[in-house]
């Protein structure tokens, strides 16, 4: 039955949000967060609400709607009372037992977000992993780095790719070895800053690089996350060299499609007046700040948590 005070919020557990795209769950999805929106818990199928339902989320077709709707069923997200005819929302805690999920953290799902439940569900998958790059590198290695100054344990320094690592695997390995006391285990160089390219975007989110594409930049525009570019000059020409992308790509094939050319003013040698040269430029992956509102279950305050987590 419709709530009389609705919110215009709940909070999500964030271990969800793998486990819906992973699956394709997102009409399912949007269709249990407006029942949770809209009924709080139960509702039937001859109410006014549930005859609406459709029109409200954009459906054309009933068929298409009962389609994702049983989907919820067959979860057990949704359950049914056959002596009342009723149905019940399970609530996130059920969810978490039902999917194994055992983690308290929160993402906060506010009711605008229903029309973009993929993009939504992206960002979490997306700012988690650049949360954890931050976590091990700032908290987790530098307590790694602290224990082996006491311990006889040799570091083995590794520089981070352009595409993001598991860092959050990496710091579990590292902490297993410094357990066993093992002589060398690998710290990873901290990056000079937290991102992915598209293509470990596109793998984490199990998508084709053009459509990770097109949801990164539909995240932006949306305000879940929030990109700065970065770039760096590999190359400084007196004149223009129209084979040097070709012979560039055969020797970094992983880099195609990154390389571009740019006018600019450089003093060369002694000479007192600037000329103009070609730069060189790769284009890296972008930053990446998550602009989502994490927390804990049970332990938020959404109304103090007014800058992205």
């Amino acid at each position: 039955m419709p709530v009389q005070n609705k919110k215009t919020y709940q909070h999500i557990p964030s271990e969800l949000a793998a486990y819906v795209l992973k699956h394709k769950l997102e009409k399912s999805f949007q269709i249990y967060m407006h029942l949770k929106f809209e009924t709080g818990s139960i509702f039937n199928k001859q109410s006014d609400f549930y005859k609406t339902i459709q029109k409200d989320l954009g459906y054309k077709s009933h068929n298409t709607f009962n389609l994702h709707f049983r989907k919820l069923l067959k979860l057990n997200w949704v359950g049914f009372n056959p002596f009342t005819e009723n149905y019940f929302l399970r609530n996130f805690d059920n969810i978490k037992k039902l999917q194994g999920i055992k983690k308290n953290e929160v993402v906060l799902f506010e009711k605008s977000a229903l029309q973009n439940v993929q993009a939504f569900m992206a960002a979490v998958v997306l700012n988690k992993d650049i949360r954890s790059q931050k976590l091990y590198f700032e908290v987790v290695q530098k307590g790694i780095n602290t224990v082996t100054k006491k311990t006889d344990v040799t570091l083995q320094v590794v520089t981070p790719s352009g595409t993001s690592l598991n860092w959050t695997p990496s710091a579990i390995v590292n902490q297993k070895a410094l357990k066993r006391k093992d002589k060398k285990k690998v710290v990873y160089e901290k990056p000079p800053y937290y991102g992915l390219s598209n293509l470990a975007i596109a793998k984490i989110l199990g998508c084709s690089k053009t459509k990770a594409t097109v949801l990164k930049a539909k995240m932006e525009k949306l305000g879940y996350i929030k990109t700065i570019p970065h770039e760096e000059i590999v190359k400084v020409l007196l004149k223009r060299d129209y084979n040097f992308r070709n012979s560039y790509y055969k020797a970094y094939p992983d880099e195609e499609g990154k390389i571009f050319f740019r006018t600019s003013q450089r003093i060369i040698g002694n000479a007192v007046r600037p000329q103009k040269v070609i730069e060189v430029v790769k284009q890296l992956h972008d930053e990446i700040i998550p602009m989502q509102k994490f927390g804990r279950a049970k332990k938020v305050d959404w109304s103090k948590k007014s800058k992205a987590a």
